[in-house]
C-alpha cells in the first residue's frame, strides 16, 4: 500500500486513495469520523479545514470524505405566476420532471415468464439542461402547455448527495495510517484537534473500524479489571484472609513490567491480541505467588517465624515455579515468532505472555517474600489497633456518603 502511495502521489491531477480490502461491504477507510452540523455551508467549511490538517499530519494518509461539492447540477426554477394563468400546478410540473429524469415506477410488462420495467427515455442523442424546454405538460383542461413558458434553468454546482448521520446533515472523514504509526494514537490525535478547533455547534462521532476498535477496548478494560477483581476474591476464598492475596498480586505488576517492556521493545503496537495476552497473563502468572504464600502460611502455622517461613519457602518452591514457567514460556514462543499464516498478528499475545511470565518469575522469587513479611507485619499492626481502623473506615464511608449525596 505505501508502495502504490508513492506511484499515486506522482500522477498530476489524480486524487487517489489506497483502501484494505473489506468483506461483503467493500473496502473501507479505518479511521472515520463523522462531522454533524444542520448548515450544509458551514458543514463543508469545516470539513475542508479538518482534512486540510489531516493531510498535514504524518499520522494520517489517504484523507477523503463522502461528501462532494463540485458536483454539476441543473436548478430548475418554477414561475409560479405563469403557471397559475395557464392552469399548471406545481406538482405536474414535478411530476413531469421526476417522469423523465429520475427513475419512477411507471409500469411492468410480463413476457414469457419475465417481468421487466417499463423505463421513461429522451428521444435525443445527448440529454442536455435546455432539453427541459422541449418537454409539455398538462393543465386543468387537459391541454398540453410547454415547459418553456413555465420554467427557468440554471447550472450550478452542489453536493453529490446530502448524507445523514443520527438524523442530522452529516459528513463522514475517512483516512488510513501509515505504516508504524497506531489507529488510536491517530485516533487520539485527530480528537484532541476536534475538541480544540470544532465549534461549539459542531458535533463529532467515530464509525468504522475506529469505532470497533474504541468499544473493543473499553470492553477489554472492563474485562480485565474484572479479572483482577475475581483473582482477589477466589484467593480470599482459599486463603480465608482478606490481605495475603493482595501478596500474590503484587505478581500483576511484575508481569506488566515484562509484557510492556517487551512490546515497547520490539516495536509493537497494543491491540486486541496484545490485550488478550494480558489478560490471560493475569491468571498465570499468580499461580508462582500462590505457591510462594500457600507454603509460608504452612510453615508458620507449625510455628516457624515469618521471616525464616518466607525465605524456606522461597528456597523449596523455586523448582517447581521454575519448571511451570519455563514450560509456559517455551509454549508460547512459537506465537510470539509468529510462525504460520497470520502469525504476526498474533505475534503481541505471545511476546506479553512470554516475557510477561519470564519478569514475574525473576521478580516474583525476589520480591513476594518480601512483601509477604511487610504485609504480615500489617496485619499484627492492625489486629492490635482494631478499634481504630474500624473506626476509621467507618469515618471514611460515611465521608463518601455525604459526598455521593452532595454530588447527587
Amino acid at each position: 500500500m505505501s508502495v502504490a502511495r508513492k506511484k499515486l502521489a506522482g500522477v498530476e491531477g489524480v486524487n487517489a486513495y489506497v483502501l484494505e480490502g473489506g468483506g461483503p461491504g467493500g473496502a473501507e477507510a479505518p479511521l472515520q469520523i463523522v462531522l454533524n452540523n444542520p448548515d450544509l455551508d458551514e458543514l463543508a467549511d469545516q470539513q475542508q479545514e479538518v482534512m486540510a490538517w489531516m493531510r498535514r499530519q504524518p499520522e494520517f494518509v489517504g484523507v477523503h470524505s463522502n461528501m462532494k461539492l463540485d458536483k454539476p447540477e441543473v436548478q430548475v426554477r418554477i414561475n409560479r405566476n405563469k403557471a397559475g394563468e395557464m392552469g399548471v400546478s406545481v406538482s405536474e410540473i414535478s411530476n413531469t420532471l421526476r417522469f423523465v429524469f429520475a427513475d419512477p415506477d411507471i409500469s411492468t410488462i410480463d413476457r414469457k415468464n419475465k417481468r421487466y420495467d417499463v423505463i421513461t427515455e429522451i428521444n435525443r442523442e445527448e440529454t442536455v439542461p435546455e432539453t427541459i424546454y422541449n418537454l409539455y405538460t398538462r393543465n386543468e383542461q387537459g391541454e398540453m402547455v410547454s415547459l418553456a413558458n413555465l420554467v427557468d434553468i440554471r447550472e450550478a454546482v452542489g453536493p453529490s448527495a446530502i448524507h445523514h448521520f443520527n438524523r442530522g446533515r452529516a459528513a463522514t472523514i475517512k483516512a488510513e495510517t501509515p505504516t508504524g504509526v497506531a489507529l488510536g494514537t491517530a485516533l487520539d490525535k485527530l480528537r484532541s484537534h476536534l475538541d480544540r478547533e470544532l465549534p461549539a455547534d459542531f458535533d463529532t462521532d467515530i464509525t468504522g473500524e475506529a469505532q470497533d476498535f474504541k468499544e473493543s477496548f473499553f470492553y477489554l478494560t472492563m474485562t480485565l479489571a474484572f479479572s483482577v477483581l475475581f483473582i482477589y476474591l477466589v484467593l480470599a476464598a482459599q486463603f480465608e484472609s482478606f490481605l495475603h492475596p493482595f501478596t500474590i498480586l503484587m505478581t500483576l505488576p511484575l508481569a506488566g513490567v515484562g509484557a510492556f517492556g517487551a512490546l515497547y521493545a520490539l516495536d509493537m503496537t497494543m491491540n486486541i491480541f496484545s490485550f488478550i495476552g494480558l489478560i490471560m497473563l493475569m491468571g498465570l502468572v499468580t499461580k508462582n505467588g500462590i505457591l510462594l504464600v500457600d507454603y509460608a502460611n504452612v510453615l508458620v502455622a507449625r510455628g516457624y517465624p515469618v521471616m525464616d517461613a518466607a525465605r524456606q519457602a522461597a528456597q523449596v518452591r523455586f523448582r517447581p515455579v521454575l519448571m511451570t514457567a519455563v514450560s509456559t514460556i517455551l509454549g508460547m514462543m512459537p506465537i510470539a515468532l509468529g510462525y504460520g499464516a497470520g502469525g504476526a498478528a498474533r505475534a503481541p499475545m505471545g511476546v506479553a505472555i512470554s516475557m510477561g511470565m519470564f519478569a514475574a518469575t525473576a521478580l516474583t522469587l525476589l520480591i513476594i517474600p518480601v512483601v509477604y513479611t511487610i504485609f504480615d507485619s500489617l496485619q499484627r499492626i492492625i489486629l492490635r489497633h482494631r478499634a481504630l481502623f474500624l473506626l476509621l473506615a467507618a469515618a471514611v464511608a460515611a465521608g463518601a456518603a455525604v459526598f455521593a449525596s452532595y454530588v447527587v
